[in-house]
């Protein structure tokens, strides 16, 4: 299964009942498996065909933040891609990587952040590095 239709199965699914149970619904969907995504700006792009589901905006963000552990590398999204669509939960969960978000942003950027930075070039939206428990949140 591509990253997309992991990406859709993931987005279908109920919302849980924590933040937390949902990023760990995203890692459990990848199963630690990239399919041969090279960087998280290609993951973007892979699923922003959904952009118009009601679930994207939270699970999207969630979805990424799962890519960005299995990449295990310092990483620069353009949030451009998805024009008006506000990404919810950028960066949250980092934990190791650094993390450079250009556009505007929605709720819960870098929340539960572990450590790592997040750099985000735009306006975050409510709850932003909500329940931080080390790194570093810059919004510029």
């Amino acid at each position: 299964m591509g990253l997309l239709e992991t990406f859709r199965t993931y987005l279908n699914e109920p919302f849980a009942e924590t933040l937390q149970k949902d990023f760990e619904a995203a890692q459990a969907a990848l199963g630690g498996d990239l399919q041969g995504v090279p960087s998280l700006q290609a993951a973007l792009g892979a699923i922003s065909a959904e952009s118009g589901h009601p679930a994207f905006p939270k699970k999207s963000g969630l979805f990424l933040s799962a890519v960005h552990r299995l990449l295990k590398k310092d990483e620069a999204l353009d949030l451009s891609v998805l024009g008006e669509t506000l990404m919810d939960c950028v960066g949250a969960f980092g934990k190791g990587f650094d993390l450079t978000v250009k556009g505007n942003a929605g709720g819960f950027a870098g929340a539960f952040l572990e450590s790592g930075a997040l750099t985000l070039d735009g306006d975050a939206g409510d709850y932003a590095g909500a329940h931080m428990k080390g790194g570093l949140l810059h919004i510029k």
